[in-house]
């Protein structure tokens, strides 16, 4: 496929593919070769391919929330339930949570708990003043033992949605 074509998928079948040696993971990448070879730098060597996977990176960006060359660690300690900005109570952010499970359950959890949430704001419900004094409160820890060495994007998805199912109950009470 062309870049950007498909998406690369790592799940736990690739994890399985890579302990098995049926995917190499590979570094130092400089060139390739006639005849489907890859050339790598350090150690000098060719290998054989039939398909390569890009995994170049990326860096995390909430202009209107993080500061220059702030890490994902310190950019997920400002936002409350990975959502809600820690001082302005009209912005909000549906921010890259990864979870063990499809991405959709994640979001709609989150697009309930933001709908509470302005819900209660234009009906002046107590909980909100309530929510707004404590945006400056760092968030639960929604990691969980699965993601404990992960960045705190990385959540486990049943205590992130029932924190996220609670919040929107208590918003609508």
């Amino acid at each position: 496929h062309r870049l950007l074509e498909k998406f690369a998928v790592t799940d736990r079948g690739f994890v399985r593919a890579a302990r098995r040696g049926q995917v190499g993971v590979c570094a130092d990448l400089i060139g390739f070769a006639p005849g489907g070879t890859a050339r790598f730098g350090s150690p000098p060597r060719e290998q054989a391919f039939d398909t390569i996977v890009f995994a170049t990176g990326y860096r995390r960006s909430y202009p209107l929330l993080d500061a220059p060359d702030q890490a994902d660690g310190e950019l997920a300690d400002r936002l409350r339930f990975l959502v809600f900005h820690p001082t302005e109570p009209g912005l909000t952010y549906m921010a890259e949570t990864i979870a063990t499970r499809s991405c959709w359950p994640v979001f709609a959890a989150q697009g309930r708990a933001l709908a509470a949430y302005f819900a209660a704001e234009q009906r002046a419900a107590k909980n909100v003043d309530e929510f707004n004094r404590r945006r400056s409160n760092l968030s639960p820890d929604f990691k969980g033992n699965v993601f404990r060495k992960a960045d705190k994007f990385h959540v486990e998805y049943f205590r992130y949605t029932r924190a996220m199912h609670d919040l929107a109950d208590w918003l609508e009470a």
